[in-house]
């Protein structure tokens, strides 16, 4: 789901109302969830709206002197359920596998290792979600957490207030880019796709200011991370799987598995390296130039239809 800011409505009310949405998101799902799969859709649905929330935070990091305490409340509230996420990440992946491949897979191919991958999450949600009731605890907080969001100081008035921000997470996805193209680790793409997420993010959030171009922008990078995400749960899936007792039914199963696992890592970082390359073409200067324009073009419409028509002035 978007979250973006209505087109005229203030800046920093329109902000905080989108962590606000972001933060009841989270808690409609957490205080739906009380079957297994419901637990597992929270889980998903509460981490996207605490990174959503990061990225609003992010784009005012300059302005507001609660930025660090803030954005590690909700890092920490994320970190606290992504191993279970992990693990239902690790049979996502195993479907994409068998469905990109199929013609090239026995009917049960893998059948053992779905089965052990499923014992895994099963055994972690029994942990998650019964004996340590991380849900609910984090229900809890959440709902004492966005009760203070109205009362956050923040005052937006002009482009020059989130520049830094955009320009600093701009500047670290070309670097991320550059690092991924280097050192073709599967860690650095990870921390790229990082990066690339809070723009994508905060691209959305501005999207009021010019709707065709900005969501042309957020669909190049929501592709990048996409394919970076994938490439990561790939990685965590076969280390999950180097951890598990007798996973393949025997040695062909297994080199059969990894070769598929890097044939779809390869490519995944080829395309990856492809779109981010045509994306990151401005500098980082260069890139806030161009968002300015928008930003104070936008504006400009804005006043101009709050002038009265000419039947409405009266004069003297």
């Amino acid at each position: 789901m978007s979250i973006q800011l209505n087109y005229n409505e203030d800046f920093s009310k329109g902000l905080k109302r989108l962590m606000i949405e972001e933060c009841n998101t989270a808690l409609k799902y957490l205080e739906e969830a009380n079957d297994s799969e419901k637990r597992h859709k929270a889980v998903h649905e509460a981490r996207k709206a605490f990174k959503k929330i990061r990225a609003c935070l992010r784009l005012v990091r300059d302005q507001v002197d609660y930025y660090d305490e803030q954005n590690a409340w909700f890092r920490d509230r994320g970190r606290e359920i992504s191993d279970i996420r992990d693990a239902t990440a690790h049979l996502e992946v195993m479907a994409m596998l068998e469905e990109q491949y199929d013609d090239q897979l026995y009917k049960n191919s893998f059948d053992k290792l779905q089965k052990k991958l499923e014992n895994y999450r099963e055994q972690l949600a029994e942990k998650v979600f019964n004996q340590d009731e991380q849900l609910k605890s984090i229900r809890d907080a959440l709902k004492e957490k966005v009760e203070t969001i109205p009362g956050w100081p923040l005052d937006i008035q002009s482009f020059d207030d989130i520049r830094p921000s955009i320009k600093r997470t701009y500047k670290r996805g070309c670097k991320g880019l550059q690092q991924s193209m280097n050192s073709g680790k599967i860690e650095d793409f990870h921390e790229w796709r990082k990066r690339v997420k809070y723009l994508r993010y905060q691209l959305d959030i501005l999207n009021r200011l010019w709707p065709q171009v900005f969501e042309a922008l957020e669909d190049e990078l929501h592709e990048v991370t996409d394919l970076t995400g994938t490439l990561n749960d790939l990685q965590n899936l076969q280390n999950t799987i180097s951890a598990l007792d007798d996973p393949f039914s025997d040695e062909k199963e297994k080199i059969l598995f990894y070769a598929l696992a890097e044939k779809q890592q390869s490519f995944m970082k080829k395309h990856a390296l492809l779109l981010g390359r045509k994306f990151y073409i401005d500098s980082p200067s260069g890139f806030c130039d161009r968002l300015e324009v928008y930003w104070n073009t936008h504006q400009e419409e804005i006043d101009s239809r709050e002038i009265p028509e000419p039947s409405q002035l009266e004069y003297s």
